[in-house]
């Protein structure tokens, strides 16, 4: 019955490593939100039941099918995907297997006879091959996963992913030894099995615990650049409608600015009409402007950033050349412009006359687009120790996001970017370079 329950507990880790592996790589598919579950444990089930008659081709064919099966029922992919994928999966679990048997029957020979009958051996044995399994599972889909999303950078989290379970796989090692050198009455040996199948599961916990938190922070920065744009656009649209009802007064009051014209012209009193038209033709009513590019989000953007600007009496000026960002999705434009754009504000408010100057030109013939942002800057933003950018901002936890948001952006776009202080006439400059994979040379 012991040994019942242990091959169950080793069925429920692989489903488990199964279900980690397919899920770095592949996206569920929709229609399927409780099946997966009930499939998994469907196919699974399948394979504990097929391993009492103890044939290895049987267990070694029936793993590679339904995996096979699984991956391409569950998740988007095609069926030589699934295959391709199951069978990495059955070679790992080989040679997992096979590295532990050869790697304790080395020290000791009749370990793995025992270890059929023994309850506590086979759980050891068990739990040494699929954490091993599992560290070789996840290596190689954090690698597939890279290769399917390159502006995800690997972090240290991820690096302390592979050092946790290094230090499990030596605990495991140590009860081995402990085990294998000492002897035990029953319940001891008993409650080290179950101790290493639990440093198993918590590893497992650990990687679906960081998984999880990583997906909320994902699904939180989306939103807030979702908010974003329609902070973005609501400003924009409010621009519009200011724009447009001082426009109709203007018109409106045409007629009596064109009898007062008649009036003065009347008395051939010029140089009252000459000011009375200057003073026309200077209203802000006639040369405010919020287009600014042909681009409609990017515009929007821009607006919000120049009222901003002229509310702290910062010059703001723009040059953007037509179609240069179309290639850019809302959602990075978002965070690559306000980015930089609140930046570049909060630098400049804080000077006398500050300015900003914001450009984005394309390089004829070439895939190349250059986004330059020189704004003014008080002192160098550079630590002098360091050599990197350090914070003003009163809460310098949240400091570094930004621009980390904007190199994400960067790097998604097969970019760089430089950034320089001119302390002759202390100027910040942002020079960033992205490339337009549609256009070809």
């Amino acid at each position: 019955m012991e040994i019942i329950i242990l091959y169950l507990c080793i069925y429920i880790v692989e489903a488990l490593i199964f279900t980690t592996y397919s899920n770095n790589i592949f996206i569920a598919k929709k229609n399927l939100k409780h099946g997966k579950f009930w499939g998994i444990f469907l196919g699974y089930s399948i394979m504990f039941f097929l391993s009492f008659f103890k044939i290895m081709p049987v267990n070694f064919i029936s793993f590679l099918i339904i995996n096979s099966i699984l991956i391409f029922t569950l998740f988007e992919t095609t069926v030589f995907i699934s295959c391709f994928h199951a069978f990495i999966l059955t070679v790992i679990m080989a040679v997992s297997e096979l590295i532990v048997d050869s790697t304790i029957t080395h020290i000791t020979y009749n370990f793995y006879t025992e270890s059929l009958n023994d309850i506590v051996n086979l759980s050891i044995y068990a739990s040494l091959s699929k954490l091993l399994y599992f560290i070789l599972a996840l290596f190689i889909s954090l690698i597939l996963n890279k290769n399917k999303e390159k502006n995800d950078a690997t972090t240290i989290g991820e690096i302390f992913l592979f050092i946790i379970p290094t230090f499990s796989t030596f605990i495991i090692i140590t009860f081995f030894f402990i085990c294998y050198k000492v002897e035990f009455p029953t319940y001891i040996g008993r409650l080290i099995s179950i101790c290493a199948f639990l440093i198993l599961i918590i590893n497992i916990c650990v990687f679906g615990f960081y998984k999880y938190s990583k997906n909320k922070q994902k699904s939180f920065y989306e939103l807030k650049l979702k908010l974003q744009k329609e902070s973005d656009i609501n400003m924009y649209n409010k621009m519009l409608l200011s724009q447009n009802e001082k426009h109709q007064i203007l018109i409106h009051d045409v007629k009596k600015h064109l009898t007062s014209l008649a009036y003065l012209n009347s008395t051939k009193d010029y140089d009252k009409i000459d000011a009375y038209i200057g003073n026309i033709l200077e209203s802000y009513n006639l040369i405010e402007n919020v287009r600014v590019c042909d681009n409609n989000f990017l515009n929007a953007i821009i607006s919000r950033y120049m009222i901003e600007a002229k509310e702290d009496n910062i010059s703001f000026y723009t040059d953007i050349r037509s179609k240069c960002i179309d290639f850019m999705s809302e959602e990075d434009m978002t965070a690559l412009f306000c980015n930089l754009l609140d930046n570049a504000i909060e630098s400049a408010k804080k000077v006398e006359r500050g300015f900003i100057d914001f450009s984005v030109i394309r390089k004829e013939n070439t895939p190349a687009i250059f986004i330059k942002i020189i704004n003014s800057c008080k002192t160098s933003p550079f630590s002098s120790k360091t050599g990197k950018l350090f914070t003003t901002k009163p809460n310098p936890y949240i400091h570094g996001f930004g621009v980390k948001s904007i190199n994400q952006i960067i790097e998604k776009h097969s970019g760089s970017m430089a950034m320089h202080y001119e302390e002759e006439d202390n100027t910040f400059h942002t020079i960033i370079t992205l490339v337009n994979e549609d256009v070809t040379t």
